[in-house]
């Protein structure tokens, strides 16, 4: 990985975040008691952070690479057994 700090001019980084409220009008709130549905509120906070550039021209080929991590949360504050986190994460040549 040192060697991509070689070639700064190469290589890009990209970050980036989200804050939003959220709103569900129809949610089942115990589907085996009932199905009877209610309302929901929440809010669902979101972030992503990429590395990535071109490989230095001493390797044929003209290869770009680009690695990425995303990271998701969701909180619900009218029902309980919905809220996630969801990670996921990649590097492509």
């Amino acid at each position: 990985m040192a060697a991509f700090f070689a070639y700064p001019a190469l290589a890009e980084l990209q970050l980036g975040a989200a804050a939003m409220a959220q709103y569900d009008s129809n949610v089942l709130t115990d589907d085996d008691v009932t199905l009877q549905t209610t309302a929901a509120t929440g809010t669902k906070l979101s972030a992503f952070a990429g590395y990535g550039g071109r490989l230095p021209d001493s390797i044929p080929g003209n290869l770009q690479w680009q690695g990425r991590y995303d990271v998701s949360k969701s909180s619900w504050q009218n029902v309980s057994g919905y809220d996630s986190l969801l990670q996921s994460g990649y590097l492509r040549l």
